[in-house]
This record gives structure tokens, sequence and C-alpha cells, in this order.
């Protein structure tokens, strides 16, 4: 079962790819640069971050990222605020004048200027964040899902190198559909973590209910042990009584002769 740390660790890692900074690992310390003005405002933190995620590990300039803590708290906060539109173009290389020299060639004349047409073609990226609480631990889970118009695409956004986008070079109509269907692939996604919660959950229901049943069983043992001595000691009780009822009944007969 994922630890309540290493659920955070994967948290940290997926909330800054999501959010386009760079992040890197010294020893147990996760460094992370070039985080953008929005999240430094509404943290209230200036970076570069370097995360810990054990108290023990904390020293100066450090931030601990567990159960509880400001900066946790500050980074689910975005998210759960972070309604607005963005747009990012993926940045591709192109020069006009060679790729055109690539195919075709020209006799006794020159290219001189090159009029690049853009045409978008766009697809949504929904973030989810899922929440797991149960028997005292929480564990959450960041999404990112891929739509383009009817169907689910599996799109890495880190392998290419984009930049920021003017959300009017695109007309975004209803998103709705889409975003239906980014939450039915969520569910599948979420499908084996729901089973693995249940069969955690189950385990322990399982072990409680036995630890239980001992308890009981065991008071109940001792109880019985109890009313067991108690009647041996009532059955002795009641021979002491018959013992002196009789010796008495022999001095009083001696007495009357």
């Amino acid at each position: 079962m994922v630890t309540e740390k290493e659920s955070i660790i994967k948290f940290s890692e997926e909330f800054f790819k999501n959010i386009k900074a760079e992040f890197s690992w010294q020893g147990e310390t996760l460094v992370v640069t070039k985080v953008s003005k929005d999240f430094e405002t509404f943290s209230g933190k200036t970076s570069p971050y370097y995360l810990v995620f054990d108290s023990e590990k904390t020293a100066e300039n450090t931030e601990l990222l567990a159960k509880g803590s400001y900066f946790l708290r500050a980074m689910t906060n975005y998210l759960d605020n972070r309604g607005q539109t963005t747009l990012i173009k993926l940045d591709f290389p192109l020069d006009a004048r060679q790729e055109i020299n690539k195919f075709y060639k020209f006799n006794n004349c020159n290219i001189t200027n090159v009029n690049q047409k853009q045409e978008y073609k766009y697809f949504l990226r929904f973030t989810f964040l899922t929440t797991f609480s149960f028997l005292n631990e929480k564990e959450q889970i960041m999404t990112p899902i891929f739509v383009d118009h009817t169907q689910i695409i599996d799109f890495n956004p880190s392998k290419y190198k984009t930049v920021e986008g003017k959300k009017q070079d695109v007309d975004l109509k209803d998103i709705k559909p889409s975003y239906a269907l980014a939450r039915e692939k969520l569910k599948e996604i979420l499908q084996p973590k729901i089973q693995q919660v249940s069969q955690d959950l189950n385990k322990k229901l399982e072990k409680e209910i036995d630890r239980i049943k001992n308890h009981y069983s065991n008071h109940s043992n001792e109880g019985s042990e109890e009313v067991s001595k108690g009647l041996e000691h009532i059955k002795e009780l009641e021979k002491e009584k018959q013992k002196t009822s009789e010796e008495n009944k022999l001095s009083i007969d001696s007495r009357i002769k």
C-alpha cells in the first residue's frame, strides 16, 4: 500500500509538472525552480523551493510537505481555485525557407519572402484532483486527461517544447461533452486504486472483527471460569453448612439424653 509520504511526493511532482515548473532531486530534497508568478503570489513564497517530506530532514530554507503543512494546503487550494482557461502551444522550430527548398528547386530565382499562415488545432486538458480519505489516512492523486473533441488522447506535454498562447487564438465552444468524457475516463483510471483501497479496508475490517471477537471471547471465557469457581464455592459452602447442621444436631441430641 502507498504510504502517506509516497502519496505526497507523487502529488508534488505532478503538481509542479502541471504548472510547468522545473524540479529535480538533490538527495531527499525536491528542488523546484522557474515557478509561475501566479503560484508564487498565491502561496506568498518566491521560488526556488527546497521541499522535504520528513520532519527530521528539515533545515534552513526548506519547506516541509506533510499532512497539514501550510505549503501542501497552498498547493491543494491553488488547484481548487484555479478555474481559468489557459492556452499552451507546441513550439515547432520550423524554417519555412528550408522546408520549401527540401521539396522544390528554383532555377534563376530566389525566395525573397515567406508569409506563414498559422492554423490552430487544439485539444483540451482537464486536471482532476482526487482525494482518498480512509482510516485516518489521506491520499491525493492528480490526473491530467486530454480530450480531442470526442476521444481521449494519450499526450505527454513534457516531451515537447511549449510556449504560452493567447486564449483568443482559438474558439472554445461548449466543453461539457468533453468534460463528461474526461470524467468517465477518470473513473476508469481510478478504478484499480478504488479496488485496492476497498481490499485494504476489508482486510483491516476483518482484522478488527477478529480482534473484537477474541476480546469478548476472552472476557466470556474469563466469566465462565468465574462462574464455575463460584458454583464450586457454593457447593463447598453448602457442604460446610450441611456438616455444621449435622454437628449441631448431634450436640443437641447429646444434651437431651
